[in-house]
């Protein structure tokens, strides 16, 4: 299912932490079925949250208002595709969002199964 519109929020920068030199960023945006995913990635992991509980889903949007300085509404549409800039690529956000550290797929393998990841599907 498709996000509908995303709502970014932008905190403005603040010398307290080396962490938000420049500020921070989270976004998150709702489906036709008003299932809310929460997404702030930082320094340490990726947060990811899927909420469909309506306290919920009112208590998050309350407070991620609140700690951005700034909020923009996106709607996705056909806008032009632009790659992740490297160092980024998948293998380095998808271990980001697992708490992990990887920079190829072969590093990441090895990464999840030192972690003790278990292989569902082998092969192609």
């Amino acid at each position: 299912m498709q996000v509908l519109e995303w709502f970014i929020g932008i905190s403005p920068p603040s010398r307290s932490s080396w962490r938000m030199w420049f500020g921070h960023v989270k976004m998150w945006g709702y489906t036709e079925d008003e299932t809310w995913v929460f997404i702030d990635v930082n320094s340490l992991c990726a947060d990811i949250l899927v909420v469909h509980r309506h306290d919920d889903v009112e208590r998050l949007l309350t407070d991620w208002n609140l700690r951005s300085g700034e909020v923009y509404c996106f709607q996705p549409g056909q806008h032009i595709k632009v790659p992740i800039f490297p160092p980024m690529n998948c293998a380095v956000f998808c271990a980001h969002v697992l708490g992990l550290r990887a920079w190829t797929p072969a590093g990441l393998r090895r990464t999840l199964r030192r972690h003790g990841a278990v292989e569902v599907k082998h092969g192609r």
